[in-house]
């Protein structure tokens, strides 16, 4: 969907979306038992990715080690996501970010008017 959706985003942020992705996945999947779902839409300025699992609890942020082996997914995902959140749903959690795409060069380079 994002490489071949003509989405308007930068190599960069597919870069990403790819990392964060693979952080909110890895948590449901180790973190639960039950099944996990993944979906990603984009919402006409921003591409979403929700992940649902079947834990009620959402994930916290824990002061860990620098080295340590877990405990730091959520730290990237709360500085490079546009937004972020989670909530809880009758059968469990979902946790949701979304990447906007970057502001293209051209429009930065224009003067002011």
């Amino acid at each position: 969907m994002v490489r071949d959706g003509n989405l308007p985003l930068a190599d960069e942020t597919r870069d990403d979306l790819g990392l964060l992705s693979s952080e909110v996945i890895a948590n449901a999947v180790r973190h639960t038992t039950g099944p996990c779902s993944v979906t990603v839409r984009w919402t006409g300025g921003r591409l979403r990715v929700e992940v649902t699992d079947t834990v009620a609890a959402l994930p916290a942020p824990r002061g860990r080690e620098p080295y340590a082996g877990s405990g730091r997914g959520l730290a990237p995902v709360a500085s490079v996501a546009a937004s972020r959140g989670g909530a809880r749903t009758a059968t469990g959690g979902v946790v949701w970010f979304e990447v906007a795409p970057a502001v293209p060069t051209a429009a930065l380079d224009r003067p002011a008017s």
